[in-house]
């Protein structure tokens, strides 16, 4: 039961909370305790800021630092930063120079991380000015892509791997729900030639397998194949300017996998020489 005799926790004055003279009670009754995240704020609210504090805060506020970042450097709350920056006659409104600084940073290939370093302003508030002005949403991969394939580096391998693809190759996607985007980048080749899979195995890498027979008489037939945004993206930006049939096909699937892997690409002596 709740203790009428006790008043509410923001009423109670900070030597209580600091002797911890509060009744805790069940979870099922209205009762609080100092556990609760409620009494920490209210005694970062009842904090004096003096005049030291105050100067940090200007500091850190010129110096681009999140709202978030220096209520914990100073041990105070959100709300206290807020009151005291807008005392001093501060805020960060976002002007329409910033949101075009926002709109262009974001459309040239730089994660959200980055583009909260530079202007100033939290992820969330970026993510709400994106939307407010339309801007497609890229889906950006915090770690970092890495390329299991080889790619040869002779321009008549190239060359002749383009022409495999070209005739018995497939470039596309598939879904996949693993995928931020629902859909997954291949390269594939079908043959009954067995030293010619091999070949592409050795040279690049990727997977080879014995393919099933559709009838009984039928010549057994090979298949290789490589996945991901990564090495799909690097292997077809290295056999551009040799395909022929399926280039469209390659600037496509290009397409896509640039939005999935945004500046975080590893393959760019091949986007030099081209």
């Amino acid at each position: 039961m709740h203790n009428k005799y006790y008043p509410k926790p923001y009423f109670l004055p900070l030597f209580l909370v600091h002797l911890d003279v509060v009744p805790s009670t069940s979870s099922s009754s209205k009762g609080f305790n100092m556990d609760k995240p409620y009494l920490t704020n209210m005694v970062y609210m009842m904090r004096k800021v003096n005049d030291e504090m105050l100067k940090e805060l200007k500091r850190m506020f010129y110096e681009g630092i999140t709202y978030k970042e220096i209520a914990k450097k100073l041990g105070i709350s959100y709300k206290t930063v807020v009151f005291y920056l807008r005392k001093m006659g501060l805020s960060r409104k976002t002007t329409r120079e910033k949101k075009e600084q926002i709109k262009k940073l974001y459309e040239s290939g730089y994660p959200i991380d980055e583009i909260s370093k530079i202007v100033g302003l939290s992820k969330s508030k970026i993510h709400y000015h994106l939307k407010r002005m339309n801007v497609e949403k890229r889906h950006d991969y915090k770690g970092k892509f890495r390329l299991t394939i080889k790619i040869p580096r002779d321009e008549w391998k190239l060359a002749y791997i383009a022409g495999i693809i070209d005739g018995e190759g497939t470039i596309s996607v598939f879904r996949s729900r693993f995928s931020a985007l629902g859909v997954q980048p291949f390269i594939s080749v079908k043959n009954t030639n067995k030293e010619l899979m091999d070949f592409l195995y050795k040279e690049i890498g990727g997977h080879v397998r014995k393919d099933k027979k559709d009838k009984p008489h039928y010549k057994d037939r090979w298949y290789w194949r490589i996945n991901g945004f990564c090495d799909v993206y690097c292997l077809l930006k290295a056999l551009q300017p040799y395909l022929i049939i399926k280039k469209k096909q390659a600037e496509k699937v290009m397409e896509i996998c640039e939005k999935r892997l945004g500046r975080d690409v590893p393959c760019k002596r091949y986007e030099e020489k081209s």
